[in-house]
């Protein structure tokens, strides 16, 4: 953990989720609540800080380094009760951008840089905004392009993933906790990489938190 906090920022710029500073405030905000440390709640909240500061500005889209990756996070924390705040608030850009993204025209399947992190994100605003009791975050054309796309090419995303998209477009909540663990590779230490894929904050939510 040590290693981890002081070269959190040492890429300030590389705020994503897998390689980046959302992974690393993952880790260290689930291992302050986990420990009872204030102090690495304090890291975490520079560490986030310095990620929303920069949301603005990101243009970049994937789910590994970009801004699904990001807004994933945030969720995460949110609705694990890690963080406080207003999603809608604080993810609302990010929406809009990624509802710009024609979904038709996007050949990349994969969750680093393709439909299936799209649609983790997607999901993940979904479920916070039903479980807060406020309308869904996206237009209803966007889910229908969405749905339809989930029926024409299942293979593309998870098991039961169109059930709980049908459910959520009638106001009907099919729970799915997001989980950290789902995304992390297996880590062989030593390694000078940081990030949840392959990286010092991947092997802590491994080997140091419980249910990540």
């Amino acid at each position: 953990m040590t290693t981890l906090i002081l070269h959190s920022n040492d890429n300030p710029n590389a705020i994503g989720l897998l390689t980046g500073q959302t992974g690393i405030v993952l880790t260290i905000a689930n291992y302050a609540r986990q420990y009872d440390s204030p102090m690495l709640e304090d890291v975490a909240d520079f560490l986030m800080s310095n990620v929303t500061d920069k949301i603005s500005k990101f243009t970049e889209c994937g789910f590994s380094t970009g801004l699904c990756g990001i807004g994933w996070g945030i969720e995460y924390l949110i609705q694990r009760g890690i963080m406080d705040g207003n999603t809608n608030e604080l993810l609302g850009e990010i929406d809009n951008r990624i509802m710009q993204l024609n979904l038709r025209y996007i050949d990349d399947v994969s969750l680093n840089t393709g439909i299936l992190g799209i649609w983790h994100y997607v999901w993940a605003r979904i479920q916070g905004n039903l479980l807060n009791g406020n309308t869904l975050p996206f237009t209803d054309s966007y889910l229908v392009e969405l749905r339809e796309l989930m029926e024409e090419c299942p293979m593309n995303f998870p098991e039961g993933a169109e059930h709980r998209l049908i459910n959520a477009l009638n106001g009907v909540l099919v729970k799915d906790e997001l989980r950290v663990s789902e995304f992390i590779r297996e880590i062989t230490l030593p390694t000078t990489k940081l990030g949840l894929s392959g990286g010092i904050a991947g092997y802590i939510m491994q080997n140091y938190i419980s249910n990540p």
